[in-house]
């Protein structure tokens, strides 16, 4: 839609993509028409608010539409930040997921993952840490040596889920955005979602034909997705959650990591799992839908995100030792995670 705020004064402009739920052409087209008039009045009406605004599309409609990518620009909202509103989006439930690239504008799946192969890192980046580059970096040249994928298809992801962008309550937007811009310095496409369980995330790209899904996990985070499930066994949830995540097409990379109790490095093989799950767990290696990260750099092993955060917070410079250079460089610079400068 394209439309004046005031007669005669500059054109905005508002692309959504929207994903149809109803199952026959008629519903769908009702839907639509319906999206058009609520699309009229959001945009007149609300303005002057752009979370209201979207939040109005789904007026009597809800559930029969997801809206997962939204571009909205004009010198009315030249303050608004697009990926922001895939924030709101994923938020407010009009998707579980949205996307924008390195250049910061959102994106739509079907525009570049149609039959790619996916690696994707889930965390909450708060800073990047080098850990987190080596997660993606080691994972995806591991990844590109499956035979199922082409080197020249295979696209990695960063992953940031709600709970993670609502770790600091004082100012959400600020926080998000500092990450995002970090992300996207280093050249990184980001996943909004609410998918706190992957299988979600891994049913979503179901629709684009994705050839290959990879998720890096770090193995204590692995341990605890066994445990957490095991302990809460009472009627198969363990195996009904498995069966969901363990499409054909998907396969966990475990990082390794150092225990923080025994300082002792762990891996898929040696950490400790409840006698209940060992064999499963076993048995998932031998079918090489688990797998260890071989080459990683094992002399950044014991850096933590919230530690970092923590250093930054409290003026300690060994923070800087924790990122990419880029990263510090930029935090210096914009004064992000409550740095300053002396």
């Amino acid at each position: 839609l394209r439309f004046q705020l005031k007669p005669d004064g500059p054109a905005n402009q508002i692309i959504l993509h929207v994903k149809m739920h109803d199952q026959n052409n008629q519903q769908q087209q009702q839907a639509v028409g319906i999206l058009g008039v609520n699309l009229i009045h959001a945009c007149y009406y609300h303005a002057n608010d752009v979370e209201k605004l979207l939040v109005s599309l789904m007026d009597t409609i809800k559930g029969r539409v997801s809206i997962d990518m939204i571009d909205l620009h004009g010198p009315d909202f030249k303050d608004i930040d697009n990926r922001w509103l895939s924030y709101l989006l994923v938020k407010n439930g009009l998707s579980e997921v949205a996307m924008f690239g390195p250049d910061g504008k959102n994106v739509h799946p079907s525009d570049f993952l149609y039959k790619k192969s996916l690696l994707i890192v889930r965390g909450n980046f708060l800073p990047p840490t080098k850990v987190n580059m080596d997660m993606l970096d080691s994972g995806l040249k591991q990844f590109k040596e499956e035979k199922e994928v082409d080197p020249e298809g295979a696209v990695p992801l960063v992953e940031i889920t709600l709970d993670h962008l609502e770790y600091l309550k004082f100012n959400i937007e600020k926080d998000f955005l500092d990450r995002a811009n970090l992300l996207c310095a280093m050249n990184q496409t980001v996943i909004i979602s609410n998918c706190e369980d992957r299988y979600k995330l891994v049913h979503y790209f179901s629709d684009y034909k994705i050839k290959k899904i990879g998720l890096v996990i770090g193995v204590e985070e692995l341990r605890d997705i066994f445990t957490k499930h095991d302990e809460e066994d009472d009627d198969g949830a363990l195996l009904i959650s498995l069966g969901r995540l363990f499409t054909k097409q998907t396969k966990i990379y475990g990082y390794p990591s150092i225990d923080r109790k025994t300082d002792k490095y762990l891996n898929c093989i040696n950490m400790h799992l409840p006698d209940g799950i060992t064999f499963l767990f076993s048995h998932l290696i031998k079918k090489g839908k688990i797998e260890d990260i071989h080459h990683v750099d094992k002399n950044i092993l014991s850096i933590w995100s919230q530690v970092a955060f923590q250093k930054i917070q409290s003026n300690d410079d060994q923070w800087e030792d924790m990122v990419p250079a880029k990263v510090a460089e930029l935090i210096k610079e914009q004064e992000l995670f409550g740095y300053k400068k002396a």
